[in-house]
Order: C-alpha cells, then structure tokens, then sequence
C-alpha cells in the first residue's frame, strides 16, 4: 500500500509517500521522496514501526490518503527500463501514478 505523507511535525521523516506493509508484529515503511529535476521518486527513509500495546504501528500512515499504483517503471543502470503493470482498475476521476527509481 501507498499513502501521501501527511507530515508530523515532532517528526524528521521527509517524504512524499510511503510505501508500508503490515506484517504480524510491525509496520515496515519506505519513504519516497520527489526529484523535480529528475521527475521521478526515489527512497528517502525506511524503518520498522513496532506493533504492541501502546501502538498500532500506523503513527506515520494513519492520516495520509490512501494511493492506488497502476504501474511502476524500473529504470536500471544499463538504460533499459521494465514495466510492471498491477491490475487495478482505473476509474474515470481517478488519477495515474508513476513510480519510478534506479536500480
């Protein structure tokens, strides 16, 4: 899953989005920055929230706006790029996100 980065300020996390993943006791997330030069996201942060009795591990993905990838573009080092198409139906509000980075 994405979420747009809704920033806490008591935080030094800097990023656009995250990507996250529940798993059985933590939240992993990987913060994804914007180059406006380059026009693309890179990974700016990553790191494991615990899930225990004081919390949910959602304090960085609770208030962000959940986004829908249709398509990641991996562009790697040799020049050539792969595609990778996931599925989800576009609705007709709905708007395209692409995700790119250096591999």
């Amino acid at each position: 899953m994405f979420v747009e980065y809704d920033k806490i300020e008591t935080s030094r996390i800097e990023a656009k989005l995250i990507a996250y993943s529940v798993e059985k006791d933590a939240v992993v997330h990987l913060g994804l920055d914007y180059s406006e030069t380059e026009k693309k996201y890179f990974p700016r942060s990553f790191f494991v929230e615990r899930i225990n009795d004081n919390s949910d591990g959602k304090k960085f993905i609770a208030n962000g706006e959940k986004i829908n990838v249709e398509k990641t573009i991996i562009r790697k080092s040799d020049g050539t790029s792969e595609v990778i198409e996931h599925g989800v139906k576009k609705a007709s509000t709905a708007t395209s996100n692409t995700f790119s980075t250096n591999k």
